[in-house]
């Protein structure tokens, strides 16, 4: 869903900038979020189906780091009008940019939105109020792309240094493999651990929650893919509203997580586990 979303977003931005419709989404954008936009039955249809269509390829939107709107570069989107949204800076760079937009996009229908809100003021004990770290652990399918995971241990001493104030120190789990859960506890027993695997039946101690692959979901229900949906939008308003955020680069939800950050969010409470990599993904996402 996220990497999706992402190549989405990115050309969305695009229309904006050239003051073009953009036609784009799926039924699943459709069933969870908001629509943002006209539809094929407003007043705009006849003029968006008689002007010149062009396709945008992913690699159009990433491959160039311009349309990728990496940080580095600048941009005026000051006097935009597609949807209504603009940027009030005209030298904007593209962090600043891409999380201003997607304050816009990254709109929940009010049904997920309430439910998501629901279960961190209840669920988890009004999270959003306190300080907490958030843990992002994604195993799955992502061994076949040849990536290794980060041990708990590494999770757990990436965190140790960092203190709220002298409080006890709590930690939001989200993660695709609930059978970490245990370990983590069990490595740090002072801590207070939260994760959505808390709520599922048995702890999520099922093979439906021991890391997730994309090719599960053509095997899941419309009861199980709300269930998963629902799960995982929790975990992504806790994880980017947390005081630190530590994670891995190779998901494309730590990517979403970054650019739903607050701007001006410190870079040093975004801490990527998996630093053999040969550049900062910071710098260029």
């Amino acid at each position: 869903m996220t990497n999706g979303l992402k190549f989405l977003f990115l050309a969305t931005l695009i229309s904006v900038e050239q003051g073009r419709c953009f036609e784009g989404g799926t039924g699943l954008t459709h069933q969870y979020f908001q629509d943002i936009g006209f539809t094929h039955h407003t007043r705009y249809a006849p003029v968006r189906s008689s002007r010149v269509k062009n396709e945008l390829d992913w690699k159009t939107v990433w491959d160039n780091l311009r349309n990728r709107r990496i940080e580095s570069e600048h941009y005026d989107f000051s006097n935009t009008t597609t949807f209504g949204y603009s940027h009030p800076d005209p030298n904007v760079n593209g962090l600043s940019l891409k999380r201003h937009f997607m304050r816009r996009f990254w709109q929940l229908r009010p049904q997920y939105r309430e439910k998501t809100c629901q279960s961190l003021l209840v669920d988890h004990h009004d999270l959003l109020q306190k300080d907490y770290i958030a843990f992002s652990v994604r195993r799955g399918d992502k061994y076949l792309e040849g990536f290794s995971y980060p041990s708990m241990e590494e999770y757990v001493v990436a965190a140790d240094p960092i203190v709220f104030d002298g409080k006890d120190k709590l930690v939001y789990v989200a993660t695709d493999d609930c059978s970490v859960m245990q370990e983590l506890r069990a490595l740090r027993p002072s801590w207070t651990f939260e994760s959505q695997c808390d709520l599922l039946d048995g702890g999520g101690d099922d093979e439906n929650h021991k890391g997730f692959a994309l090719s599960d979901m053509i095997k899941m229900n419309m009861s199980d893919k709300e269930d998963h949906y629902r799960k995982f939008f929790v975990e992504i308003y806790a994880m980017a509203l947390s005081k630190v955020f530590i994670g891995v680069s190779y998901t494309n939800v730590s990517w979403w997580i970054y650019m739903l950050r607050p701007d001006g969010v410190d870079k040093s409470t975004f801490l990527m586990l998996d630093t053999k990599r040969t550049f900062d993904p910071l710098a260029v996402w």
